[in-house]
């Protein structure tokens, strides 16, 4: 997968084609694997980064520290980033958790723009800067799954006043699952969201527009407590609903009211899925909104259920893929990832 071709077997889709040089690629596969590549080095390491998010290939046989090669052109840099991962490289917000860019792999990078960089020679490296393990187990939350899609939020040090070092933060969508999670340090925190992977049948992150609720879990484990997030309007996301390579800041917390995760969800039942086009939703209250739309956002169908009990959505005339089901109950949402053979 790029940013703009496609290869999917087991839908006989092949848009790449050839691998080309100085060029990143996604890929997902059911198992750990590893794959030989053949072809001629190039005897050239520097390459133009495009204005705006692109893949960046690390075109090195050795470790890259990312400050170092990004020095020249760090005012034109606003993030690097893992993808599927939590290492970012935050110049203006002084976060790097990064530290070094490894050979063989690539990274999400936004850039003010277009520049070029030349990475060095092996031999020229300096001392190289590690970052720490990170380590999200507890007791009450599971960790969330890393997936392709992310949301980078900044946390202001103001923001963090009466929370202890050590505290857990997690992000959480309406039904109360968890996509984000982070420990509390001294300084520089950030927290990473992971959005939901169209490749899957279950919903494993956020979707496109969901909002972003907010648990704090005290460094001995034994409390967790809902919060609110106030964000920042300077940046570009700061409405608190996710936002593939969304960009936000908070810069302050308070305690929520009236925010409880109940049971609606596992009270509402959709089958079958996968499915060929009929989709029946079961478990519904009188009143409740129905939308569907597929993977790029767009609404395909919209009803309402005006009588408790089960309702039915035809999708027959759709194109094969993922589709997002939303249900508004009471003013809460619930989603769900339908497959449509």
């Amino acid at each position: 997968l790029t940013e703009e071709g496609i290869f999917y077997p087991e839908y006989s889709v092949n848009t790449i084609g050839m691998w080309e040089p100085f060029s990143a690629y996604k890929i997902k596969t059911n198992a750990a694997v590893d794959l030989e590549i053949y072809g001629s080095a190039y005897p050239s390491k520097t390459m133009t980064v495009p204005a705006g998010w692109s893949l960046l290939p690390v075109i090195s046989e050795c470790d890259v520290d990312v400050e170092m090669l990004f020095g020249a052109v760090v005012d034109d840099v606003v993030m690097v980033k893992d993808i599927a991962g939590y290492g970012v490289y935050w110049p203006e917000m002084n976060v790097n958790t990064i530290g070094v860019l490894l050979p063989g792999r690539a990274y999400y990078i936004l850039s003010d723009g277009a520049f070029e960089i030349t990475f060095p020679d092996c031999g020229k490296a300096s001392s190289l800067s590690y970052p720490e393990k990170l380590d999200f187990s507890n007791p009450i939350w599971p960790e969330p799954a890393k997936t392709l899609l992310s949301h980078s939020i900044y946390i202001q040090q103001e923001a963090l006043t009466g929370i202890d070092v050590g505290s857990l933060l997690g992000a959480f969508d309406q039904t109360g699952n968890c996509y984000g999670i982070t420990k509390i340090r001294k300084s520089s925190n950030y927290i990473t969201l992971f959005g939901d992977d169209h490749t899957t049948d279950e919903k494993d992150g956020f979707a496109a527009g969901d909002k972003v609720l907010f648990k704090l879990l005290s460094a001995s484990g034994q409390e967790s407590v809902d919060i609110e997030a106030e964000f920042d309007p300077a940046l570009p996301q700061s409405d608190g609903h996710f936002t593939e390579n969304g960009l936000s800041a908070i810069s302050g917390f308070k305690a929520a009211t009236g925010v409880e995760f109940n049971n609606l969800s596992s009270l509402v039942n959709i089958f079958p899925n996968p499915t060929h086009g009929m989709v029946n939703i079961a478990g519904l209250e009188s009143g409740a909104k129905i939308s569907v739309t597929d993977v790029q956002g767009q609404i395909v169908v919209v009803a309402e259920n005006s009588i408790a009990g089960q309702a039915s959505i035809d999708l027959t005339d759709y194109n094969a893929g993922v589709y997002f089901i939303k249900i508004e109950i009471d003013g809460q949402n619930i989603f769900r990832k339908i497959v449509l053979r």
